[in-house]
Formats: C-alpha cells, sequence, structure tokens
C-alpha cells in the first residue's frame, strides 16, 4: 500500500535523522529507496485518496527527486506547491528552493523573481528572508554590468540589516570581551 509504504519510509528516515546513526544503506540501495517513494507518493495523487496534507506530500516529493539526482521533476513539484497550496506554511521553503535551482542553472533573471517575491514579504522570515536577500544580490550581479548598481543597492541592505547597533554592542558580556 503507498500510504502505508511512504509512512514507514518516513518513520525510517526521521528515526535516521534524530539518532544521527547511518543504518548502512549502500547509495545504490539509498537511491532505490527514494525511487520507490517516488513511485508512492505518484500512486497516492493519482488515486486522490490521500488523508495527510497534501502540500506536505509534494514537499516530500520534491525532496525524493532531489535526493536522487532529479532537478527538474523536484521543481516542478515545488511549483506545484506554491500554485495549488499558496497558503502553505511551506510555500517561502519551496520558492526559496525553485530561486536556488534557477540560480544553479544560470537562470538569474528567474532567480531575480523567485528570491525578490521572498524578500518583497511572501511568508519568508528570519533566516531564509536574509538568504533570499543575498542571494537577489547575486542574481543581479551575475546578470552583468546593467545590473550591478541594484546589486550593490541589494547588498548594501543586506550589509545595514547587519551592522550592530550601540545598544547591542554595549550589551557583549565582560567574558566575550578580550582584555
Amino acid at each position: 500500500e503507498p500510504s502505508v509504504r511512504v509512512d514507514a519510509l518516513n518513520r525510517l528516515a526521521n528515526i535516521c535523522d534524530r539518532s544521527g546513526q547511518d543504518i548502512g544503506f549502500t547509495p545504490e540501495e539509498e537511491t532505490d529507496m527514494y525511487r520507490q517513494v517516488i513511485e508512492s507518493y505518484e500512486a497516492i495523487l493519482e488515486r486522490g485518496g490521500y488523508s495527510g496534507p497534501m502540500d506536505e506530500l509534494l514537499y516530500q516529493m520534491a525532496k525524493a527527486h532531489a535526493l536522487i539526482g532529479q532537478n527538474d521533476a523536484s521543481v516542478k513539484r515545488l511549483q506545484q506547491l506554491v500554485g495549488q497550496y499558496p497558503n502553505s506554511a511551506l510555500v517561502a521553503e519551496a520558492r526559496f528552493r525553485v530561486a536556488e535551482s534557477a540560480f544553479a542553472d544560470g537562470r538569474y533573471v528567474e532567480a531575480e523573481a523567485e528570491y525578490g517575491k521572498l524578500v518583497d514579504g511572501e511568508g519568508a522570515a528570519g533566516d531564509l528572508k536574509n538568504k533570499a536577500r543575498y542571494m537577489l544580490g547575486w542574481s543581479l550581479f551575475k546578470q552583468g554590468p546593467q545590473a550591478w548598481e541594484r546589486a550593490g543597492q541589494r547588498f548594501v541592505a543586506v550589509l545595514d540589516e547587519s551592522i550592530p547597533s550601540t545598544l547591542s554592542l554595549n550589551q557583549i558580556p565582560e567574558s566575550s570581551v578580550d582584555s
């Protein structure tokens, strides 16, 4: 049963993550396991009878595709998640992964657009938003001289966010100050 297999494999992966121990899969066995997971996810999607959150299923499916080097399929599932479940808590992470893929493939204008959506407030917060801000600058920089001024503005904005305030400098514990 696909949903039982997916549940079992997810539990196994969670146990490995939490324990920090290798369960001894060879790279070929691990790839085969993820292929089985993908087949199970696809069977679940075809049936439409999944009782769990579909956004999580799509995210896990994208992750499984990425783990076996199927980047295009991974991005397709992430885009599906963003399109079908725009209010999901996973949208920001999915959008960031789509932007990362575009950047890695040299599609800097597309990467700029995706990072820009995160920077401009589509669900990203904290560290993810800071990474998106930084990578937005790089996406612009990689577009060449015509975008360097905008890239510089983005990089300066990232640096401005990182500059400590006088208050924060005055709150450094004595034990952290070299004498």
